[in-house]
């Protein structure tokens, strides 16, 4: 049994795969040097984000892409608000 579905919608699982892959697309374009940086100083922060890369890399529509990257963008919002 998959515990996932149990409290993600479809739609949510997809805006947290998105996540994964824009985080390991940004990760791997970083030079060795600096990723060994950041892993030591836990820092993973991602500043910017070339979603047409993304989107040509993932092969996946680069419209649809934004809409769920802008609605993933507002969820975290709402999550650091809330805390």
């Amino acid at each position: 049994m998959n515990t996932n579905s149990i409290y993600l919608t479809l739609a949510e699982k997809e805006k947290y795969a998105l996540f994964l892959d824009i985080t390991n697309v940004k990760w791997d374009e970083l030079p060795v040097k600096k990723r060994i940086s950041m892993a030591r100083q836990v820092d993973y922060l991602i500043d910017d984000v070339n979603l047409k890369q993304v989107a040509a890399l993932l092969d996946r529509n680069y419209g649809s892409l934004y809409n769920m990257y802008m609605s993933m963008v507002g969820d975290l919002q709402a999550v650091c608000r809330r805390s």
